[in-house]
């Protein structure tokens, strides 16, 4: 016959007077919330992760309580995976890290940075329309907007491009929806020789997402 599992008081449960057990729980709760709130965050890059049903929710409210014009911005490692296969994983790592901090740099206090996965990003600009964010990144020179640098690990330099794509929120859309036409964008980007940013709101009819 199984034995029953012997039961044990929560230590919390375990303090001599009710304000004791109060003040215990409240640190408990205190310590979840604090986990709960890490798990949010990517280990490598620090940055928040690719929200889940209920954060993406709260984000639609956010933007809708603005009442403001935002902007979403995809973007993705150029030939990552040629970078792993060149330098090794703690190399692409590290390119995934910088890149990281390359986006808090030219992000707000107000925006929102999100590593998407694996090498992909999504930046949420609060007050910002796709044509800003095209000027923002906009180089001169080369007639486009970019986003690029050069690392240097070991005396190694490795340069790092990326291909992005910008859309604006319709009034009724969540996260997804603006996140789907910026990665049609970033689609257009791609196949349009890389290392760009494309404005999903200006692309070409026949290469608009279907």
């Amino acid at each position: 016959m199984e034995e029953w599992q012997r039961f044990e008081v929560p230590e919390v449960l375990q303090e001599k007077t009710e304000e004791d057990r109060i003040y215990a729980l409240r640190e408990e709760l205190k310590k979840m919330e604090r986990e709960i709130e890490r798990l949010k965050h990517d280990s490598l890059t620090g940055l928040a992760r690719r929200p889940d049903a209920e954060d993406a929710k709260e984000i639609k409210e956010r933007r809708k309580r603005s009442n403001k014009p935002w902007t979403t911005l995809m973007l993705d490692i150029d030939r990552f995976k040629t970078i792993n296969d060149r330098y090794g994983h703690p190399i692409g790592d590290d390119v995934i890290a910088a890149t990281a901090d390359a986006l808090r740099h030219f992000s707000r206090a107000n925006d929102v940075v999100m590593r998407w996965g694996g090498e992909e990003f999504v930046v949420l600009f609060n007050n910002a329309t796709p044509q800003d964010i095209i000027d923002k990144f906009y180089n001169k020179n080369d007639k486009k907007a970019e986003i690029s640098f050069e690392l240097t690990i070991d005396d190694q330099k490795i340069p790092v491009t990326l291909s992005g794509g910008v859309a604006s929120f319709e009034k009724e859309d969540g996260l997804e929806e603006a996140v789907g036409r910026a990665d049609a964008a970033l689609l257009w980007a791609k196949t349009h020789g890389r290392n760009q940013i494309a404005n999903y709101d200006v692309l070409p009819p026949k290469e608009e997402k279907s």
